[in-house]
């Protein structure tokens, strides 16, 4: 196996424990990973679904079903916008922001405790290595992407 598919191997496998790890965390404050990081965008100023899914690279029903259920356990609230009836806007309530605030100490904590064998320096070089990952995915656009894989599979 070539070096690159290991390291995405190991990506793929560290991604899914991450989340792992992370779902029963913020599960004991009603979250998941996925719900905590919409409702921390929506705080931030990302209140629309097209804005989410942009954000977070997810489709619009991956967000409309995430954004139904925080509404439904009462830390966001929507609004139909004012320019566009088929838009909607959230706010995150004080359930959400009390939610996000009590969440936030046992996080860094098992964040601390995941990335404790590592130093500072490894930490950084991390942190340098995927952003450029990051970076470098994130340039590619749809139709580029669909004829490279086209290309690929000769279809």
């Amino acid at each position: 196996m070539n070096t690159d598919i290991q390291i995405t191997r190991q990506l793929f496998i560290a991604t899914q424990l991450f989340e792992k790890v992370g779902d029963r965390i913020f599960a004991t404050y009603g979250l998941t990973i996925k719900t905590h990081e919409i409702l921390s965008l929506i705080e931030s100023g990302s209140n629309t679904t097209t804005k989410l899914a942009e954000v977070m690279n997810l489709a619009l029903a991956g967000i409309t079903q995430k954004t139904k259920i925080l509404e439904k356990k009462g830390f966001i609230s929507r609004k139909v916008g004012v320019d566009d009836l088929r838009v909607w806007h959230f706010e995150i309530t004080s359930k959400g922001r009390k939610a996000l605030k009590d969440i936030i100490l046992p996080y860094a904590k098992a964040t601390g405790l995941l990335y404790s064998e590592f130093s500072k320096s490894e930490k950084k070089q991390m942190l340098v290595l995927l952003g450029r990952i990051t970076k470098h995915l994130s340039s590619i656009k749809e139709k580029q992407l669909n004829e490279f894989i086209g290309k690929l599979t000769n279809k």
